[in-house]
């Protein structure tokens, strides 16, 4: 969804619901700032089955907690613990254990959500920066069905009357492996609000280093109208 004009933007926002929009204001103040200075800014959305552990600090506005040490749904964990060692590496954070995924793309966003036809619209509390790559859409979909990519649970099972799994620190030792780990690291750049990227972010998935973000609900038209997206926006 790309903003078409972002002083209108904000000065419906602000007349439609104002309780809701001084809170984002006021907490992600840097974040307003890198999306004034695009040249056509656009809202993040994220997809999240839960959001028990939120705390509710406006009508439509959620306050969430970084979860560090990330277990991951589909990708094998000792797989996501070696591409996170070069996340540290390169950026000094774990992109996959301990980021916060977004996207522009709403769509993706949706397949995250529990039975819910739409995504929440994602605002980084405070500092943050974030990696990305014009490359990966989505990193598990995108390298599972590689040649070099493994399949673990075939492995283990191949192997169960040895007693020999997978062996993470084997694979990770391989050439190829390396040498594809390496290019996808090659690929991915880091953004800030002082040193912004985002124009140049499609539909690919952003890992946010951020410690709370903010989550607002856009269920329906009715409340987009209300939150002003309605005139302003389009999807994509």
């Amino acid at each position: 969804m790309t903003i078409k004009n972002w002083d209108r933007f904000l000065e419906s926002v602000e007349l439609n619901y104002t309780s809701d929009f001084e809170v984002i204001k006021n907490l992600c103040g840097p974040f307003f700032k890198e999306m004034s200075k695009m040249k056509d800014p656009e809202l993040l959305f994220k997809g999240k089955y839960n959001t028990s552990n939120g705390e509710t600090i406006s009508p439509r506005c959620m306050k969430f907690k970084r979860r560090k040490g990330r277990i991951p749904v589909d990708m094998n964990e000792d797989i996501s613990k070696i591409l996170d060692k070069h996340s540290e590496e390169k950026f000094g954070f774990r992109m996959r254990g301990d980021g916060v995924f977004a996207t522009k793309w709403q769509y993706h966003a949706s397949s995250y959500m529990d039975g819910r036809t739409k995504p929440y619209v994602f605002f980084p509390v405070g500092d943050y920066r974030y990696v990305w790559s014009y490359k990966i859409k989505d990193l598990f979909t995108d390298i599972v069905g590689d040649d070099w990519y493994p399949d673990p649970d075939d492995y283990t099972e191949e192997q169960k009357n040895t007693g020999i799994g997978f062996d993470s620190k084997m694979w990770s030792m391989k050439k190829e492996v390396q040498e594809e780990i390496k290019d996808i690291f090659d690929n991915y750049e880091l953004g800030s609000p002082e040193n912004s990227t985002m124009d140049d972010i499609g539909p690919e998935e952003i890992s946010f280093d951020c410690d709370e973000y903010l989550l607002v609900s856009i269920e329906d038209k009715v409340i987009m109208e209300e939150f002003g997206l309605g005139q302003y926006y389009y999807d994509v």
